[in-house]
């Protein structure tokens, strides 16, 4: 979840000159490297066993959303109970001998899921049960509908909840989808996000994803749209960065191997870019060289969009990994 969004820095105000897009993209940057959305990936890592029962076509996928079919589903539940019934109640810890979490005898879970304690992780990712970070408490999604499995999480650490974490999914013979949504809590600020991801299974042919990031204390609005062809490589992305009255719109359009974009600030064109997706070669609003001292941001601008792009998709494909950790608990 969190790699695409810590290689290149939030790119300041850029185009718009808008300090309130600055601090809103910094918010977004904390957020993401927070120690709460961090526990979602090291439960993933963890996963309790559960990648034992992927067939080994799912398995091999380097695409989460084409495991979507093979979360594994305890007899007893429903694919919108995914909590095991003799799991709901108890406290689980990481038990480095067995590599998983167990039950223990604790109380403090909800009646209605399970507490998961968080550590810090060891330099092999593996969790350091010597250093307790806080927990996670999660619960079935009793309001979905039949055929979409959900879990909600929140963590909790120092004392405070920082991580409030809803994935569902749904797949058929034609499609799979995840939904993620929640609200991340880091020092001043909160961040709101809603990811709807979507593919094609099983020939990986166009998928989509639909993302929309908010930080009221700075009332910005960040939307994401991307639609895909792994077919013919096609590939348009829109972005889309508000502050009012400020918006930046980072279009971004791949046909044929062939790249064209551009940033649009406040209504008019800034900077351009064509070649190829590996190659970009970056222009002014005309096609013109850029002019001196604007180059950096404009490179800035275009790796951080795709940097965005990648992150919003993190936080839905994330959670498959976290289906799979929970379906397994006390098993």
């Amino acid at each position: 979840m969190l790699a695409a969004c810590t290689e290149v820095t939030a790119p300041g105000a850029g185009p718009s000159g808008s300090p309130a897009i600055s601090r809103g993209l910094a918010a977004i940057e904390r957020a993401s490297a927070s120690p709460a959305v961090q526990a979602v990936e090291q439960l993933g890592r963890v996963a309790n066993g559960a990648r034992a029962h992927i067939g080994a076509s799912a398995r091999a996928s380097t695409d989460p959303l084409m495991q979507l079919s093979s979360v594994p589903v305890a007899s007893g539940t429903t694919m919108a109970t995914l909590l095991r019934p003799a799991a709901l109640g108890r406290v689980f810890r990481y038990e480095p001998a067995q590599g998983r979490y167990v039950a223990t005898s604790e109380r403090g879970a909800p009646t209605n899921g399970v507490r998961v304690i968080l550590y810090d992780a060891l330099a092999t990712g593996e969790p350091n049960i010597e250093k307790e970070t806080g927990y996670a408490d999660l619960s079935n999604v009793d309001s979905l509908p039949r055929e979409r499995t959900g879990i909600r999480m929140a963590v909790v650490m120092g004392g405070a909840t920082r991580l409030v974490y809803t994935v569902s999914t749904r797949t058929d013979s034609a499609a799979a989808n995840v939904i993620a949504e929640g609200v991340v809590t880091e020092s001043a600020d909160s961040v709101f996000f809603r990811v709807d991801a979507s593919r094609a299974a099983p020939d990986e042919r166009p998928r989509a994803l639909r993302s929309a990031v908010r930080v009221p204390s700075e009332d910005l609005e960040v939307y994401a749209t991307l639609a895909s062809d792994n077919a013919s490589s096609d590939q348009t992305i829109e972005l889309v960065i508000a502050s009012f009255p400020h918006e930046t719109i980072l279009d971004w359009r791949v046909r044929a191997g062939r790249l064209t974009a551009t940033i649009i600030a406040d209504g008019q064109i800034v900077a351009r870019a064509d070649g190829t997706p590996a190659t970009p070669r970056y222009l002014g609003a005309d096609g013109e060289p850029l002019p001196e001292g604007t180059e950096e941001w404009v490179v800035n601008y275009f790796a951080w969009f795709d940097d965005l792009v990648s992150q919003a998709a993190g936080f839905a494909t994330s959670g498959v990994p976290l289906l799979e950790f929970a379906a397994a608990l006390g098993g």
